[in-house]
């Protein structure tokens, strides 16, 4: 949520975290109202970031410090 304070501090109250993950294994993801202003814009850029990090190796950095298994 720091990062997110941060990107969108204006915003920061439409942002909501779930308690604890459903069950053993969860998928993450990024969830965005269709009704949301540039909320395709906001999923590209998600996903093109999300890309670059498994690209560049920092997925599987912070993967492995949290040890989570893919």
């Amino acid at each position: 949520m720091i990062q997110l304070k941060k990107t969108f501090p204006k915003e920061i109250d439409n942002f909501k975290t779930l308690p604890k993950p459903f069950g053993n294994v969860m998928a993450n993801a990024l969830i965005v109202s269709k009704k949301y202003p540039k909320a395709d814009e906001i999923l590209v850029k998600f996903n093109n970031g999300l890309a670059s990090i498994k690209k560049s190796g920092e997925y599987d950095k912070i993967l492995k410090k949290y040890n989570i298994s893919k």
